[in-house]
C-alpha cells in the first residue's frame, strides 16, 4: 500500500501527515483533496491477457486525513482529479453508463465529503458489428464498450412480458468486420474465428459463459487475413468450420483436449446435439452421423441436385443446392425443408435461416426481414418482422434455434429480440455427458451435463440408492444446457459408501410450453487415492 504525505496549504513547511492510500488491485492511484479528506481515484492497469474484464473505471474513495477507514464515494470514476478554487475536486463517474456525470467533491456542513452533480454525461451508443442469439442468450460484438473489442451477452426471456437482463462480457473479439462474427452455441458459450497474424492461420475460438477460452486451428495452412467466413455451425461442445468442399468438425471438450475430430470432403455440414448432418454428394441424399458412436443414418429429400447447404433444428432439416458461399447464383436452384417425423418435403418461398418451424429471410433489395411459418407442413405467406437495410461484411440478424426467438440490429446499434410466434417442438435432450463412473477424491466431483433443445427451468438432480433419495441438487442452467456437480456425499458432507447409485434429472420448459423432461441413469462411485 502506498502512502500520501499531506501538508497544510497555509503552512507548507509545517508538519507532514502520512495517509495510507487505499489500493485497488494493480490499478495506479491518483490522489486529490477535499477539505480534511484524501481523495483517491485509479488509473486502470493495462490489460495483460486476451480477455480483460469489462470495467467502467476504478472507484473514487475518500480517506480522513486524521485517520480512519476510507469510504467509497463512486463505484466507478475516470482517473483524473482536478482541484478547483474554493476547495474540493472535480471528477467524472457514476454507478454505470446511465449515471455518468461531471461531479464536484466538496465537504458538507459536518465536514464529510459530498458529491454535487455539475453536468450529466449522456450515454453514447456502442458500435455494434455482429449479433447472435442462442438458448435465450443475446450476444453482441461491440467495438468500443470495453478496453478491447468484446462480445457481450445478456439473458433474454420472451415468454410472458419480455425481459432483458444485465449484460456481461464473455471474451475479447477481433477488431473489424471480416473476423469475429459470433455464433451462440446454445450452452452460454460463444464461438468465433480470429486470425493469428504470426502463424497466418485461422483460429477457432470458444468462450464459455464464465469467459474461459479454448482455441483450435481447424486447418494447419496459411489463410488470408480477409477470409474469416469459415465458421458454419456451433452446438454445445462442437463446431463446424470450412469452405468449398472441405469441412472440419471441432470438439472443444475432446478427452485429449480440444481437437479436430472429423475432416470431411463435403460442401454441407450442420449440427444438432451430438449429430452431424452432412451429404455424401449424391443428389438428394443427406446423412446423420452420430459423433459419439459413429453410426450413420441416411435420409433422402426431394431434390435431384447435390445439396450444398444444410441446417437442422430438431425434426426440421433445411437443405439448399445453391450453397452458402455462392453469390449471384441461379435463384431457381432447388431448396426446401425436410420433416424427419413425417418424411414430407416442404417448399419455401425464399431462402433463409432455419428456426423451429420457420425460416427468416433478409430481402436486402427491399430492406425487409421476413418470417415464413411452415410448422403445419405447408409454408404460410411470409410476414414482415421489420425494415432492415443490408449491411456489408457483418451479420445484423440471427435466429435462436434453441428456442424460437429472432434478433436483429438497427443501423444505430439498437438490438431487438422478438418471439417467432410459431409453436415450438417438445423439450428434449439433444446430447448428454453423464459418466457412469466417478472416482471420489478431494476436490473432484461428478459433473454431468445435458444439452437441451431449448432452455429449461426448475431443474433438479436426485441421487438415489434403490428408492431412497440421498441427495437433491439444483442443476444449473446455461442457455439451453444444464450442469450439476455431486461430491459423492450427503447434504451434511458425509461420504456415501462406494457403490452404484441411480440419478434422476427433472426440468420444465422455461417458456412454460409443453411437457417437462425426466431422465435417469446410474453412476458407480469408487474411492481414489
Amino acid at each position: 500500500m502506498s502512502t500520501a504525505r499531506v501538508v497544510r496549504r497555509d503552512d507548507p513547511a509545517g508538519t507532514q501527515t502520512s495517509v495510507a492510500v487505499p489500493a485497488s488491485g494493480a490499478d495506479i492511484p491518483v490522489v486529490g483533496l477535499a477539505g480534511d479528506w484524501l481523495l483517491t481515484s485509479y488509473r486502470l492497469a493495462a490489460p495483460t491477457g486476451q480477455n480483460p474484464p469489462l470495467r467502467d473505471g476504478g472507484p473514487l474513495k475518500a480517506t480522513p486525513i486524521s485517520g480512519g477507514s476510507p469510504v467509497t464515494l463512486l463505484a466507478a470514476a475516470q482517473p483524473d482529479l482536478f482541484q478547483v478554487p474554493g476547495g474540493g475536486a472535480v471528477t467524472v463517474g457514476g454507478a454505470d453508463a446511465g449515471d455518468w456525470a461531471v461531479r464536484r467533491v466538496e465537504t458538507g456542513a459536518d465536514g464529510a465529503p459530498v458529491l454535487r452533480t455539475l453536468s450529466e454525461v449522456p450515454a453514447r451508443p456502442a458500435t455494434l458489428r455482429g449479433i447472435a442469439l442462442g438458448g435465450g442468450r443475446l450476444v453482441t460484438k461491440e467495438e468500443d464498450s470495453a478496453p478491447l473489442p468484446a462480445y457481450l451477452t445478456r439473458k433474454v426471456t420472451l415468454a410472458g412480458a419480455p425481459t432483458a437482463g444485465p449484460r456481461s462480457q464473455v471474451t475479447t473479439a477481433p477488431l473489424g468486420d471480416s473476423y469475429g462474427q459470433p455464433l451462440a452455441a446454445g450452452d452460454g458459450s460463444v464461438v468465433h474465428v480470429r486470425h493469428d497474424d504470426a502463424t497466418q492461420r485461422d483460429v477457432l475460438v470458444r468462450a464459455t459463459a464464465d469467459g474461459a477460452r479454448t482455441e483450435v486451428v481447424p486447418f494447419d495452412r496459411a489463410a488470408p487475413s480477409t477470409s474469416g467466413r469459415g465458421l458454419r455451425d456451433a452446438f454445445g461442445r462442437y463446431a463446424v468450420y470450412g469452405g468449398g468442399d472441405e469441412r472440419a468438425v471441432v470438439d472443444f471438450e475432446a478427452p485429449g483436449g480440444p481437437a479436430v475430430v472429423q475432416r470431411l470432403t463435403t460442401p454441407a455440414a450442420a449440427l444438432w446435439g451430438s449429430t452431424l448432418w452432412t451429404t455424401d454428394g449424391t443428389g438428394g441424399r443427406i446423412e446423420a452421423r452420430d459423433l459419439v458412436t459413429g453410426q450413420v443414418t441416411a435420409h433422402t429429400v426431394d431434390a435431384s441436385c447435390q445439396i450444398r447447404d444444410l441446417r437442422t433444428v430438431g425434426r426440421w432439416v433445411y437443405w439448399d443446392c445453391l450453397g452458402q458461399d455462392v453469390v449471384g447464383g441461379d435463384p431457381t436452384t432447388p431448396f426446401g425443408v425436410h420433416d424427419l417425423v413425417t418424411g414430407a418435403d416442404i417448399a419455401l418461398p425464399a431462402r433463409g435461416t432455419l428456426g423451429d418451424g420457420f425460416v427468416v429471410d433478409h430481402d436486402t433489395d427491399a430492406g425487409l426481414l421476413r418470417l415464413t411459418d411452415f410448422h403445419t407442413g405447408t409454408a404460410a405467406a411470409p410476414r414482415t418482422l421489420t425494415d432492415l437495410p443490408a449491411v456489408p461484411g457483418w451479420k445484423n440478424h440471427d435466429v435462436d434455434k434453441f428456442g424460437g426467438g429472432v434478433a436483429w440490429l438497427e443501423t444505430n446499434g439498437t438490438a431487438h429480440v422478438v418471439p417467432s410466434g410459431v409453436p415450438v417442438q417438445p423439450l428434449t435432450v439433444t446430447a448428454a455427458q453423464a459418466p457412469a463412473a466417478y472416482t471420489r477424491t478431494a476436490g473432484a466431483a461428478w459433473t454431468p451435463a445435458w444439452q437441451l433443445s431449448r432452455p429449461a427451468t426448475g431443474a433438479k438432480l436426485l441421487i438415489k440408492r434403490k428408492t431412497k433419495v440421498l441427495r437433491t441438487l439444483d442443476a444449473t442452467p446455461a442457455g439451453a444446457a444444464l450442469t450439476a456437480a455431486w461430491d459423492g456425499a450427503l447434504a451434511d458432507g458425509t461420504p456415501v459408501p462406494a457403490g452404484t447409485y441411480t440419478w434422476e434429472l427433472t426440468a420444465a420448459p422455461e417458456d412454460g410450453t409443453g411437457a417437462g423432461i425426466t431422465l435417469s441413469g446410474s453412476v458407480t462411485v469408487t474411492d481414489g487415492a
